[in-house]
């Protein structure tokens, strides 16, 4: 097989692979199992008169057709950038599932209509044009059944959209927390080195000639000031103006209060690969983050120093990833 080939099949393979690609197919297989199982009981088609063989062969039509109908809503979807993927906020998912249905109940309707007119009357156009008008009613009827047979379907996709979800929350906190075992022990391992050469102090203790040099955290009053090295900053959290700094000192953990703004922190400390911003209120020092868990309000950081749960919203979620990578250490 030619190299370019084989290139062409391994991305083909990497985008059918990934989540909300798989979410697509899964949707599209739930959707037409459930539609033949419904056309087998209504009989739209006088299927109870046809030959067992035909009968099959029509079941396996309506399948094809309502497959490749839900696709092309699903494709529309994709279009209007709503994606059935499972790592979306929960309601963005069920929006873009609902917006997916809607979008596919003409779709399928039309091509039912189609199949009908071909095995009723042995022709497609029967189904939409008779005695020299267009006829519209049996499309009307399975517009109906379609549009009945979906409020179903949506129920199962609500709850399938759920647990896609948890499991993709689960698996991305599994990543982190993978990540943050390598990093502890990454760290362990290079405070074990310096120790054996140096008497170097452990995660928390400052001594300004082995860290990096202090900074000094300017607040918009003259009281506002806080002398501090980064390293030993345990995670930041912003109250409006006021922004409360908790760092060790001493073995302890200490906090202070300045009149100063996250942003001009963040400013400060950009820089650093160990501190991130993991929500809109709160900053961190990866250092001393023990684990993540996941909650009902979403995922929390279990912090060395303090018992504060800090949270981490889904949209730094990547950049928590991102800072967590071997090479991000410091």
């Amino acid at each position: 097989m030619p190299q370019e080939t084989k290139t062409t099949m391994t991305r083909i393979r990497g985008l059918i692979k990934q989540p909300q690609h798989i979410r697509l197919l899964h949707e599209s297989g739930y959707t037409g199992l459930f539609v033949c199982l419904f056309l087998g009981l209504i009989l739209p088609f006088r299927l109870d008169t046809m030959q067992s063989h035909r009968y099959t062969y029509v079941i396996l039509m309506s399948l094809v057709c309502t497959l490749v109908s839900y696709l092309m809503g699903l494709i529309q979807t994709y279009l209007f950038k709503m994606p059935l993927d499972p790592q979306l906020p929960l309601k963005q998912l069920h929006r873009n599932s609902l917006a997916s249905f809607i979008l596919s109940i003409p779709f399928i309707a039309v091509a039912l209509n189609s199949l009908s007119g071909y095995y009723i009357n042995e022709s497609v156009a029967s189904a939409w044009w008779q005695n020299g008008h267009i006829y519209l009613d049996t499309f009307l009827n399975f517009l109906y059944y379609v549009s009945a047979t979906s409020f179903f379907m949506i129920i199962g996709a609500y709850i399938r959209n759920r647990n896609c979800h948890l499991n993709a929350q689960l698996e991305e906190m599994r990543t982190i927390n993978a990540l943050l075992e390598k990093r502890q022990q990454a760290l362990i391992k290079s405070e074990e080195e310096r120790e054996t050469t140096t008497q170097v102090p452990v995660l928390g203790e400052v001594k300004s000639e082995e860290k990096t040099e202090g900074i000094t955290l300017m607040g918009n009053t003259c009281s506002s000031v806080l002398e501090v090295h980064p390293e030993a900053i345990i995670y930041v959290e912003s109250m409006a103006n006021y922004a409360d700094i908790w760092y060790m000192a001493d073995d302890e953990p200490h906090h202070k209060t300045l009149r100063i703004t996250l942003k001009q922190i963040k400013e400060s400390l950009d820089e650093l690969p160990f501190m991130v911003q993991c929500h809109r209120a709160f900053i961190v020092n990866l250092n001393f983050v023990m684990s993540m868990t996941n909650r009902s309000s979403g995922f929390q950081l279990h912090l060395f120093g303090t018992e504060k749960q800090i949270p981490v919203s889904r949209s730094f979620t990547p950049l928590v990833k991102e800072k967590l990578q071997p090479a991000s250490h410091s």
